[in-house]
């Protein structure tokens, strides 16, 4: 065993020093490895949200509200999967009229609930530099009540499906002690995971719990026209002499049904490949790009894969050895790629980046962005 871990150490010295290979942890900024691997861009999302406005108004109003009969509201964004509830509150925190919150933070929750992971997300935008390796959930959660006690803040629970009550009221119990005004959105697939935050003590005393139903967020689809508008700004220049491609771009627009995760990587794909030829295939594709069964969306965006190039491909799939939301820096990403012959040069990771992320099939990680599997 002596000899083993002798070895082990030299290996690692080895591969720190040689290969300059870094520890698996979360970095504050660099690239996210999401669940459909959508893109965060913050600066984007002000100008690329399409179809969304009235929504996104009502939310920064209910942010707004002085008068509330809660001392800290819950606003839900409901819908389906790919349908654009990430972006829509992205674009919130983006506007600067969020900006009154003392504190902003992000968090991807996923499936997995974990409520250690949660505080530490939080207490990691509110402290970049603590260090949270040793804290208990008890250690963790008294830090968390002396950092929010005398703050107002706005936190996003990204893709909550916990339906637990019990594991549910532990979440708020963290988050309590917000001064009044403190909001949090969360966006979530499942109208029950609304209902169960609406039980519990602490909803009862109406410290913390949804807003009303009738003012909650229920996201539809997109008609075809924003589709083809959300498109359209993708694929197609002001200047463009359009050559036909415009009609049958709106006839692709037509087949993503309503759902912008659909439309965004479909579009990626039509601006790499900007002639009649190609986009009557991708429109003719036996493929039904605007089924809203889950199996089928990602059977859509298979598409967007078939069209990659063979190295692009191989840089993508080579992120199934991450866990959902991982973080990482984007030149060891590249590093990494170089190292298994997928890609010859630093240029070439870059592009690749690029275009995953024209694709959503990766996000850009920014302040206060912590990503949980």
């Amino acid at each position: 065993m002596k000899n083993i871990r002798e070895k082990a150490k030299n290996i690692e010295k080895e591969g720190l020093q040689t290969l300059n290979l870094v520890p698996r942890e979360v970095q504050a900024e660099g690239t996210s490895i999401n669940e459909t691997f959508a893109t965060i861009n913050y600066e984007g999302m002000k100008t690329g949200m399409v179809g969304r406005d009235t929504e996104k108004e009502k939310i920064i109003s209910l942010l707004l509200k002085s008068e509330g009969t809660e001392d800290i509201s819950i606003i839900p964004i409901v819908g389906l999967g790919g349908i654009g509830k990430s972006t829509l509150a992205q674009s919130v925190l983006a506007d600067k009229r969020a900006n009154v919150f003392d504190i902003q933070a992000w968090v991807h929750v996923s499936k997995e609930f974990d409520l250690h992971k949660i505080g530490s997300a939080i207490m990691k935008s509110i402290n970049s530099c603590v260090n949270l390796n040793n804290y208990t959930l008890h250690v963790l959660q008294e830090s968390l009540r002396k950092e929010l006690a005398t703050r107002r803040y706005l936190i996003v629970l990204d893709d909550l499906w916990e339906e637990d009550g019990n594991k549910l009221e532990n979440l708020k119990q963290i988050l309590q002690d917000g001064c009044i005004g403190s909001r949090i959105i969360i966006t979530t697939r499942n109208q029950s995971v609304v209902k169960k935050l609406q039980t519990g003590f602490l909803a009862s005393k109406r410290k913390i719990c949804p807003i009303a139903e009738t003012e909650q967020i229920n996201l539809g689809i997109l008609s075809g026209d924003d589709c083809w508008k959300m498109m359209k700004q993708r694929v197609l220049g002001p200047d463009d002499d359009q050559n036909g491609l415009e009609e049958i771009g709106m006839q692709i627009a037509d087949k993503c049904g309503g759902l912008p995760l659909v439309v965004n990587s479909i579009a990626h794909v039509m601006s790499e490949l900007r002639t009649v030829k190609a986009w009557e295939d991708i429109r003719d594709t036996k493929i039904d790009l605007g089924s809203r069964d889950q199996k089928d969306t990602l059977e859509s965006l298979m598409l967007s894969y078939y069209y990659m190039k063979l190295e692009f491909k191989m840089c993508f799939t080579y992120l199934a050895v991450f866990p959902k939301g991982y973080i990482m820096n984007s030149n060891h990403l590249i590093q990494q790629w170089i190292a298994l012959g997928y890609i010859h040069g630093y240029d070439d990771g870059k592009r690749c980046i690029n275009y995953l992320l024209g694709m959503s099939f990766l996000e850009k990680s920014r302040f206060p962005l912590v990503s949980i599997e």
